[in-house]
């Protein structure tokens, strides 16, 4: 199972670009996972106004952008079938706005020049749908078979109020 760890630097748009760093935990990996863009998603700049003009969580403020996860160079697989590729996401520091769990929070505070009222979302593209539950737990899973696993996977991430 591979677990991504978002930590999300949203500011103002003074010249400062909004970005996502993407870390990777593998667990019991026998494959080579990379994500496109060395894990470094920049999500362009955003004015205060045109953040504070969301109406709500499902207002995409910029648009977004899409990046893929790379299955390859795995290793055979001996014994059971392979039928389902895992993926979860969760923040970084665990914390999620109060108002819902599927956004993941701003970890960058005002203080540090951070935007406020302000997250991310990300949703698979292939599934149409957010990565983490209402509950705000994540399981991604894609049906695979052995000749199929080797792929990319394609997200879509965008800014959206908390």
């Amino acid at each position: 199972m591979l677990f991504i760890s978002c930590f999300s630097a949203i500011t103002y748009a003074d010249d400062q670009p909004l970005s996502l760093n993407v870390h990777a935990n593998i667990i019991n990996n026998s494959c080579k996972v990379t994500v496109s863009g060395s894990g470094s998603l920049d999500l362009g700049k955003e004015s205060k106004a045109g953040i504070e003009a969301a109406n709500s969580v499902t207002d995409y403020i910029g648009g977004g952008k899409t990046f893929s996860i790379t299955v390859s160079e795995c290793s055979s697989f001996t014994g059971g079938s392979l039928s389902k590729l895992h993926f979860g996401f969760s923040p970084q520091t665990g914390e999620f706005p109060t108002q819902t769990s599927q956004v993941f929070i701003n970890e960058s505070s005002p203080q540090a020049g951070g935007a406020s009222g302000v997250g991310l979302v990300i949703f698979s593209e292939q599934q149409m749908a957010n990565v983490l539950d209402t509950s705000g737990h994540s399981d991604v899973a894609f049906e695979v078979t052995p000749d199929s696993y080797l792929s990319s996977f394609c997200f879509f991430c965008a800014l959206t109020k908390n």
